[in-house]
């Protein structure tokens, strides 16, 4: 009973000093520094980061741990372009304040153009000099508004909200402008990955190819150097197949990626190249049976290109579309990053023989 009232005692103690710090630092803070504080010096404590614009895009990006942000709680959030957006909150300091004169077109512009960032933190109740941490919770920290470039192209219109003090900002050492790292649209925050699987996470592989059936083949893998192959065109069993190649197969699938997310494509064409014919259909199956699915399609070349001969290319030959994420999203990817995971049956093949 005795300890249960020093430790009620302790907590209070600790929580009026708390509030004494807190008050004396809001005391002795100006208005000035807070409506020109835009930075977040630990970004490790930042939990959400919500970004909206005026055309009721928004993005919301949520850390679940230490480098893995999803957004908009559906999808996998780019590692590299999340952590760019946290240099960013990090780094960006005023480099001068708007003029009196220019400061009213500013504020009108931010009011019409500029995205809103709020930012939230996991913060504590009680903070004693960083050395006492009690009763943490997650908190709206800051809120700003990001706005375009200044005709130097080097820094950055913010304005901090509830303040009528609008600023030129900058990364010190960084020669551009920040309003692209604020983007509040999905596309521009999702990952990029197809596949992401090991060799040992790869239970089977099927390749279609709708103009050359004859070059369709599954394989299963039965142990780490032994497969099932089957032609899909006649189901015939393969016996004589590569397995070195095999194996390289199913070590391709270590974060292959697709280049542009393109479901803001006209309905009408986006249509017509989902109802298309298939270049070709690609499923993995992962040891625990999960399937992954790809359906590429051929994209026409520019009307200008030609071959080495002089005649006109008829499809692009470095890019083509596809349908990931069970059809839901129309991509663009490389041939140069599916280079092995096209190839079909015959290149496996030793001596090109078939079991009969």
């Amino acid at each position: 009973m005795r300890k249960n009232r020093v430790a009620l005692i302790l907590l209070i103690v600790l929580a009026g000093i708390s509030a004494f710090l807190l008050i004396y630092k809001n005391r002795t803070n100006t208005l000035d520094k807070e409506s020109s504080s835009f930075a977040v010096e630990d970004t490790s404590s930042i939990t959400k980061v919500f970004l909206a614009d005026k055309q009721n895009n928004t993005v919301t990006l949520t850390k679940n741990n230490p480098g893995n942000w999803t957004v908009n709680n559906e999808f996998k959030a780019s590692k590299d372009i999340v952590n760019m957006l946290l240099k960013t909150i990090m780094s960006v300091e005023v480099r001068e304040p708007v003029s009196k004169a220019g400061s009213p077109q500013v504020i009108k512009m931010l009011a019409s153009t500029s995205v809103k960032v709020e930012i939230y933190q996991r913060v504590y109740r009680i903070n004693l000099f960083d050395k006492i941490k009690l009763l943490p919770h997650e908190k709206k920290t800051k809120t700003y508004y990001v706005g375009g470039a200044t005709q130097d192209n080097k820094g950055t219109y913010m304005l901090i909200d509830g303040s009528e003090e609008p600023y030129v900002t900058h990364i010190f050492g960084f020669n551009g402008f920040l309003t692209t790292r604020y983007s509040p649209l999905l596309k521009d925050w999702r990952e990029h990955t197809i596949f992401n699987l090991k060799y040992n996470q790869i239970k089977s592989f099927s390749l279609q190819i709708t103009d050359k059936p004859e070059g369709s083949f599954s394989a299963t893998k039965k142990s780490p150097r032994d497969f099932d192959i089957i032609a899909l065109k006649d189901k015939i069993p393969v016996q004589n197949y590569d397995t070195l190649k095999i194996m390289d197969l199913f070590s391709s699938f270590n974060d292959v990626r697709f280049e542009i997310l393109l479901n803001d494509m006209d309905k009408l064409k986006k249509d017509s190249i989902a109802n298309s014919l298939p270049y070709n259909i690609i499923t993995l199956e992962d040891m625990e049976g999960k399937k992954y699915s790809i359906t590429t399609f051929l994209r026409l070349a520019p009307p200008d290109q030609i071959d080495q001969e002089g005649k006109p290319v008829l499809y692009d030959r470095d890019r083509l579309y596809a349908l990931i994420n069970d059809k839901k999203d129309l991509v663009l990817i490389q041939f140069y990053v599916f280079n092995m995971i096209f190839k079909p049956l015959d290149y496996y093949l030793i001596q090109n023989a078939v079991k009969q």
